[in-house]
């Protein structure tokens, strides 16, 4: 099996993953940040609008819709017909999205009217500096249309607490009525959510001159950045740098999905040129994938189609590793595990197992994972739910039914997942990116004909 091609540096890896999530305040930009990252190591960016001319060797990626990335390596001693290994993540995390119509005004305050996007922990939005970034479609005086990313970086808003001394049942378990109570305060010093589009143009590279907006995607986050517990390291732009990354964590927003993207498009810049590799990150996952460009749709499918990989013969020989996170074991809250399940943070990836197929793993690709893991001396873990509890589910069963490619769940232990703010181990996460590269050269994948 081969090793990383490059000499392997853990906190380089790190930063460089920190440095990701802070700027992939969306998924359009997160979009923009893989691109980046492929671009810088030679890939080929394909359009769905033109001929495709591959060859071997060749090195491309193609989006759809400024968010969903697939990239493929074809390797210099590989072909689509002796399979494919296939990383699927996603781009997108639960948040508030600003609604096309967001002014209104409550006791002399701007508020902003939103709509939640995904199974968000609403509570944790609470008393945070919020910032606002997104994508706005833009007509110039030519007449033409374009679109422009945006991000206020600053924070904007808050959605503050009612005060303990107003309601005394506050630390009592209250349900927060998303329609009610979750709408942000605007606090920037002028204007409302009718100039709130023009304003962040006007803040963005180049002074952007238009000629009227037609529609926008704005959504607002967390604007504090990521951070590590645990570190003694030094502070750089705002992001803590990592000198030994041993027995620490990552506290952070949207650590699930864009840990895995990272970790994901790392592997597969520094995959050998044995085997036929592709990454997919997918956008929509946090409201049921089922869009153009989301892993329900048919963007993969048709890629793989282009690329000559959908034959049956090249599925049978292929398989997918679905990198989502995964539930760490809460100390405060350990019976809401199952008591023989329980992954611990910085121990080592986590196998999903689910026998309803909220997960795609079966017992050949649970096998084939071990296997890997046992090879590279990496730690492994396994989450089942319990029975009176429904587990989540992620892109791997829809893409393992709908290709019939032999899939296994896999992802990084966290806290918190779809808070504002996540936590997860840097051993995992290094952990994690050792498991893909193990898995993109694996020799064999298959187990059982």
């Amino acid at each position: 099996m081969a090793g990383l091609r490059q000499p392997f540096n853990a906190s380089q890896f790190l930063n460089g993953m920190l440095a990701f999530i802070k700027n992939s305040p969306t998924p359009y930009h997160a979009s923009q940040s893989l691109c980046a990252l492929l671009d810088e190591q030679g890939f080929r960016r394909l359009s769905e609008t033109e001929e495709w001319h591959l060859q071997e060797g060749d090195q491309c990626y193609v989006t759809r819709n400024g968010t969903s990335v697939i990239a493929f390596r074809f390797g210099s001693n590989s072909k689509p017909t002796h399979g494919m290994r296939l990383v699927g993540a996603h781009l997108d995390s639960p948040c508030l999205k600003l609604n096309p119509k967001a002014n209104f005004e409550k006791h002399g305050y701007r508020i902003a009217n939103v709509e939640v996007y995904g199974s968000s922990l609403l509570r944790t939005w609470f008393d945070r500096d919020l910032a606002i970034a997104g994508r706005i479609f833009v007509r110039n005086a030519d007449g033409t249309i374009r679109n422009v990313l945006v991000d206020s970086k600053a924070p904007v808003a808050v959605i503050p607490s009612i005060a303990i001394h107003l309601e005394r049942q506050a630390n009592k378990i209250q349900e927060i009525d998303s329609q009610v109570h979750i709408n942000p305060v605007l606090l920037n010093h002028s204007g409302d959510c009718e100039t709130l589009p023009q304003q962040l143009l006007n803040s963005a590279d180049g002074q952007v001159e238009v000629e009227d907006i037609l529609g926008f995607d704005l959504r607002f986050y967390d604007s504090n950045p990521p951070n590590l517990i645990g570190s003694e390291g030094e502070k750089s732009n705002s992001i803590e740098l990592i000198s030994d990354c041993s027995n620490q964590y990552i506290s952070s927003a949207r650590i699930d999905n864009l840990l895995s993207c990272y970790a994901g498009v790392q592997a597969l810049i520094d995959a050998s040129d044995d085997n036929f590799c592709v990454l997919v990150a997918s956008d929509h996952e946090e409201v049921g994938s089922v869009s153009d460009s989301g892993a329900q749709g048919r963007f993969l499918l048709q890629v793989l189609e282009r690329i000559g990989a959908l034959d049956p013969k090249v599925i049978r020989n292929s398989a997918m590793l679905s990198a989502d996170g995964a539930h760490g074991l809460h100390p405060n809250y350990p019976e809401n595990h199952n008591k023989q399940h329980r992954p611990v943070l910085n121990k080592g990836p986590v196998i999903k197992v689910n026998s309803n197929q909220r997960y795609a793993t079966s017992d050949e690709t649970e096998a084939v994972i071990r296997g890997l893991c046992t090879g590279m001396n990496i730690p492994v873990q396994v989450f089942v739910s319990r029975n009176d509890q429904p587990c989540g589910t992620t892109i791997g069963p829809l893409v393992a039914s709908e290709i019939g490619i032999r899939t296994v769940d896999v992802g990084v232990a966290q806290f918190a997942m779809h808070s504002i703010r996540e936590l997860a181990g840097c051993d995992d996460a290094v952990y994690f990116l050792k498991l893909l590269k193990a898995f993109y050269d694996s020799d064999s994948v298959s187990l059982v004909d």
